[in-house]
């Protein structure tokens, strides 16, 4: 059995924790995320990487993390990390040259996906489309197995994808009027705001009778980007995952009728919604899996 050190770093934890062949979770560890700071993150991270070595008895083959922004896949240099603040981070030959390990760094919905299509509610589907609704909005695409990342690593941003153009940009780095822009949990909170109703998570929403139309509102634009994702490429599933998903019981029935309009009657009703199942450790999980993959 081989194991590895994964991270999950997002824009409220850092998460670490050993991963199996067979994506058991052995140890984990979260601490808050140093943000606007990209010599304090890179030390975070490697804190919690000598922390999590030294929870295992067995032998690391490697380490894998996954990252909230788009991702070199084959130098594992990091573009842009807009919800941590930083940006331009070679990490990979750090961390090697500090641990001595190999380093594989993914896009955390990437990374997510890839654990829902290979041991997750995805698995034996041929071509699985996975989509992360939390802070920000991303995609992972996993076709027999292998992922789609893009030469650059830029494929399945598709927090990116402009589905509406009246809303403003999430951060400097995205599209105005983008899926993000309209879905994302930090963007739901934002428009409660804008209609006079302090929220404090987007969950809050689905249950304010004041945020009905917010809520309509939220659930016809969802559906307009998974009917784009749909007319592109006809996945065979649509997975769900991320924070949102933890009021999944507001939505989940509706979804259909929702994307219903956005596609092509032959295929409505055709290509099921679900929910991941590997829930908040679906990117560890991720990376830990993606990166015995790519070492072996």
């Amino acid at each position: 059995m081989k194991y590895v050190v994964a991270l999950d770093i997002g824009g409220t934890n850092v998460r670490s924790a050993i991963v199996s062949e067979t994506g058991q979770i052995l140890f984990k560890d979260s601490v808050r995320t140093i943000l606007h700071d990209k010599e304090g993150l890179i030390n975070q991270i490697q804190m919690m990487i000598g922390i999590a070595i030294r929870q295992c008895e067995k032998p690391i083959s490697g380490i894998g993390i996954g990252i909230p922004g788009p991702v070199n896949p084959e130098t594992g240099y990091v573009h842009d990390l807009p919800n941590i603040g930083v940006s331009n981070i070679d990490l990979r030959p750090i961390l090697e040259a500090r641990f001595g390990l190999p380093v594989v760094l993914i896009n955390d919905a990437n990374a997510a996906g890839y654990a829902e299509a290979m041991i997750g509610a995805g698995k034996g589907y041929k071509t699985v489309q996975y989509i992360t609704l939390s802070t920000g909005i991303g995609g992972g695409l996993v076709i027999d197995g292998q992922l789609i990342t893009g030469t650059r690593g830029f494929a399945q941003e598709i927090g990116n994808m402009v589905i509406d153009p009246n809303r403003p940009s999430p951060n400097p780095s995205m599209n105005q009027g983008s899926f993000e822009s309209w879905c994302s949990g930090k963007s739901l909170v934002l428009m409660a705001k804008e209609r006079g109703v302090e929220c404090n998570i987007a969950g809050e929403v689905f249950i304010n009778d004041k945020l009905t139309g917010l809520f309509d509102e939220w659930l016809r634009h969802l559906g307009m980007a998974l009917g784009n994702i749909i007319n592109l490429y006809e996945p065979d599933i649509i997975v769900l995952g991320g924070g949102i998903m933890k009021s999944s019981q507001y939505f989940m029935d509706k979804l259909e009728e929702c994307v219903s309009p956005f596609i092509y009657k032959a295929l409505r009703n055709l290509i099921p919604i679900a929910k991941a199942i590997n829930n908040q450790d679906a990117g560890l999980i991720g990376a830990g899996l993606y990166c015995l993959y790519r070492i072996n």
